[in-house]
């Protein structure tokens, strides 16, 4: 065999450890790939059926582009989500179903009666704290109130 014909067999079949090495790499890629895959599906399956997710980025603040409605209840505070600096509340008022809202800092505790003041809404809303979606989301504050029948005792 001439040194030429001996170079090209050398360079262009690949030696044991080559093959080995391209094997080490595609199998480490296809296990990145299905561990991306996994986790995608699980923060996926979280925002499904709720647009807002997809509309809002992570980074951008959620009250931007928000129409702006005040409106005002009174109500009982069913549960409390604490996310971070937030606090998700759902309130129960007396002629109406339970609504979620979000206030900063600590809310009050759950049966805690409390007047509410919303500036805004999103429909639907996905936290991406709590990896949760809600229906219609209210932004505003509270304020803890006395309830109506404990007003009228002497």
């Amino acid at each position: 065999m001439d040194p030429v014909q001996s170079y090209l067999t050398h360079t262009l079949t690949p030696s044991k450890s080559r093959r080995s090495r391209r094997l080490r790499w595609f199998g480490s890629g296809l296990i990145l790939l299905v561990l991306f895959g996994w986790w995608a599906s699980r923060h996926l399956e979280a925002a499904k059926g709720c647009p807002s997710s997809l509309q809002h980025p992570r980074k951008q603040n959620p009250l931007f582009g928000l129409t702006w409605r005040k409106k005002r209840w009174e109500g009982v505070i069913q549960k409390q989500l604490k996310a971070g600096s937030y606090t998700y509340l759902q309130l129960k008022g007396t002629a109406q179903k339970a609504l979620w809202m979000v206030v900063m800092g600590k809310g009050p505790t759950p049966q805690t009666y409390v007047k509410a003041t919303t500036y805004g809404a999103r429909t639907p809303f996905f936290s991406q704290r709590l990896q949760r979606c809600f229906p219609t989301l209210y932004f505003g504050r509270i304020t803890q109130s006395q309830h109506v029948s404990e007003k009228r005792k002497p």
